[in-house]
């Protein structure tokens, strides 16, 4: 059987639609920080919990789901990672539809996000601190929690003896706060790696392997809303500024299938009111010009030339 003889996801031979609508969700999705967060947070999920089923000994009277259990709920410092996870979750879905309008991302969405972020990052910093990692509960998690609240309730104004010229002061604390579990996550894959090559189980050198990739892809997300106001710093202030009527604000979140008809409206709104303007200006001219004539009536006799005027 060759192979572009089986049928795809869309379910007709040969047709790659089903598979090309799904590649173009992903590359949408990927446009923003919300898709970078959420795919650190489920490569981070995934890895951990293969890991954890992996570790389990051959004959071990402890199962994988009495394993996974352990793993999500097994103490008060997993059950808060387990919570902080599910509220990054939502704050990259969050963030995804923020960005998913063009061509500047919701700013109302984009502070929801900043703000469930600041909340998973609170429960981060309480599981990280139980874990023993004090310093990666102050910075990932408490530093972390800092930019993102800072980021949501910001009213614009620049923060006092911050120098106008930097970046926004909040989103750099939030990107500042992976650098130290970066240079952990490295630190922990250059020694497994040796462990791995003395002869070592692999599952040694996946956690922090992969832990190094989230928090790569997680400060990519942070880059992207720190660009992102520097962006809208630059901008002119009539650009910043241009208030938008109600009805075309509640049309453009609509989407196309309403801007189409919204702009037919202006056109025909415009049209009349242009028709309306000739014909007032007409009317005025006619009058002005018969109020004359009668003027010169009551002078003299009508001119002949007067009657086609």
């Amino acid at each position: 059987m060759i192979m572009h003889d089986l049928p795809d996801a869309a379910g007709e031979p040969g047709d790659t639609s089903g598979l090309s609508r799904f590649a173009a969700a992903i590359r949408s999705r990927m446009v923003g920080p919300g898709g970078y967060y959420n795919l650190g947070n489920g490569l981070g999920l995934a890895t951990g919990v293969m890991v954890q089923i992996v570790a389990v000994p051959p004959g071990s009277a402890v199962s994988g789901h009495a394993a996974l259990l352990d793993y999500f709920v097994g103490s008060i410092a997993a059950l808060s990672l387990t919570l902080a996870t599910l509220v990054f979750f939502w704050s990259g879905e969050i963030y995804c539809r923020a960005w998913a309008r063009k061509p500047s991302p919701d700013v109302s969405l984009n502070r929801l996000g900043d703000m469930t972020s600041g909340v998973g990052a609170i429960g981060l910093g309480i599981a990280l601190f139980l874990f023993g990692e004090p310093v990666l509960a102050a910075t990932s998690g408490l530093l972390h929690a800092l930019g993102k609240f800072g980021s949501a309730f910001e009213d614009g104004k620049p923060l006092p003896g911050w120098p106008a010229n930097w970046p926004n002061p909040f989103r750099s604390a939030v990107l500042a706060s992976r650098l130290p579990a970066l240079v952990s996550a490295a630190v922990g894959s250059g020694g497994a790696l040796q462990l791995v090559w003395s002869g070592a189980s692999w599952t040694l050198v996946a956690a922090p392997l992969t832990l190094l990739v989230c928090y790569l892809l997680w400060a990519k997300a942070d880059l992207l809303l720190l660009l992102q106001e520097v962006r809208a710093g630059s901008a002119p202030a009539s650009v910043r500024r241009q208030p938008r009527s109600n009805v075309t604000a509640h049309v453009e979140d609509r989407g196309p299938c309403l801007q189409a008809p919204l702009g037919v409206w202006q056109r025909r709104a415009e049209d009349r009111a242009g028709s309306s303007a000739a014909s007032e200006d007409s009317s005025g001219v006619e009058a002005h010009q018969i109020r004359g004539a009668g003027e010169g009536r009551s002078e003299s006799a009508p001119h002949p030339a007067d009657q086609h005027v």
